[in-house]
């Protein structure tokens, strides 16, 4: 397990998603616009993408939750991405920030799939690689899948 603190740790989450070759868990209350576009790029070359997030998570979230529903409606992508937007009435925020590359890397921490979280705040992440951390955070990730 890695450990990082400090300001721009989005590049180092930025990395490992647009690494993703096979699939891509994400749960983020938030997912900038700039971040959105490169992941839903990913799920319309392929890549197995599931995401869970907020109906209002800030920044231009809204934005991207769009695109995401307009991309849901094209039969091609469909078999790729997997997108819930859970409704504040539901509850107000998603919360856990968790990323999960290929079953091979997980990173869970603070940071927001933003660009204030990525460029301008001070952020906590842990990468994990061992295959029996992964799997712990993957089953915790379908935990919080299913309740919605």
């Amino acid at each position: 397990m890695e450990t990082h603190i400090g300001k721009n740790l989005g590049k180092i989450i930025q990395k490992e998603i647009l690494s993703a070759k096979e699939s891509l868990l994400i749960s983020s209350p938030g997912i900038s616009f700039f971040i959105g576009k490169k992941i839903f790029e990913k799920a319309q070359n392929g890549i197995k993408t599931k995401i869970i997030t907020s109906e209002d998570g800030g920044s231009d979230s809204q934005e991207t939750n769009k695109m995401a529903l307009k991309l849901l409606n094209d039969n091609k992508i469909q078999q790729f991405l997997d997108y819930k937007i859970i409704n504040s009435d539901i509850i107000e925020l998603i919360h856990p920030k968790i990323y999960i590359v290929d079953n091979k890397c997980a990173i869970v921490g603070s940071a927001n799939l933003t660009k204030n979280s990525f460029y301008n705040y001070v952020e906590f992440i842990q990468i994990f690689n061992n295959k029996k951390d992964i799997e712990i955070i993957k089953n915790d990730y379908n935990k919080l899948w299913k309740l919605f």
